[in-house]
């Protein structure tokens, strides 16, 4: 209704008596004439008082009618969230780990007194099994065991720290978060053992192999998105 109008207060209790407020700077507070009330960020000092709104809002031949609203400013410490591993990172921050290695994490909140909590998820698998986590969800390490990430998806790791207000009961959040994706195998290639004898290399499965002989173990066209490839061999 364009013919309502609205008259905005501010007061504050300071040393025991009742004063109009003041912004941030000292000076007295303007409070426009609007339907919605807009203050600027940092112009309400942090006090021990509450700040007390009243609007009143009248219209012509008719009884004004008030409302009252209190609104306290708190200054407190804003949790910061950090975390760390020792598993490869490229260059877009992406984690990556072969499936038989325990993801691990190391994390910390400032200040100490925030409380950690870890997260992980992915869109193939939103909820991993919590009986995963070595250390829990709590600790300053995240450890997943081997196996237990689902391969071709990314997960998010995500530690946040909560600090409560004792004041007010209100909880004040951060939080720090990595991708994590599994390395694929590698797929498509072949492996073959032969016995060197001049210049050919004979297959093992057509001839005998004697104490001295000369043996040769090659892998080829093998591939993977994940390069570049190691090869490890051994015998038994």
């Amino acid at each position: 209704d364009p013919a309502l109008i609205f008259s905005w207060e501010c007061t504050v209790e300071v040393a025991g008596q009742r004063q109009s407020c003041a912004d941030a700077g000292g000076s007295p507070m303007a409070l426009a004439g609007l339907p919605v009330l807009t203050i600027p960020a940092n112009s309400l000092a942090p006090l021990d008082s509450a700040y007390h709104f009243k609007v009143t809002v009248s219209k012509a031949g008719r009884i004004p009618q008030s409302s009252t609203t209190q609104v306290v400013v708190r200054e407190v410490p804003i949790p910061t969230a950090s975390m760390s591993t020792d598993h490869t990172v490229d260059a877009s921050g992406l984690v990556t780990i072969n499936i038989d290695e325990r993801l691990i994490f190391a994390g910390s909140c400032d200040p100490a007194a925030a409380t950690l909590q870890w997260d992980m998820w992915s869109e193939l698998d939103s909820t991993p099994d919590p009986s995963n986590y070595a250390l829990g969800q709590q600790s300053e390490n995240f450890i997943v065991a081997a196996g237990a990430l689902v391969s071709g998806s990314t997960y998010t790791v995500r530690l946040q720290c909560t600090l409560e207000d004792p004041l007010l009961d209100v909880p004040y959040t951060s939080s720090a978060q990595s991708r994590v994706r599994l390395n694929q195998p590698p797929t498509g290639g072949q492996c073959s053992l032969c016995k060197e004898e001049g210049t050919q290399c004979l297959p093992i499965k057509d001839v005998s192999i004697e104490f001295g002989n000369s043996i040769r173990f090659e892998c080829s066209g093998w591939s993977s998105e994940d390069a570049p490839l190691s090869y490890t061999f051994g015998s038994s």
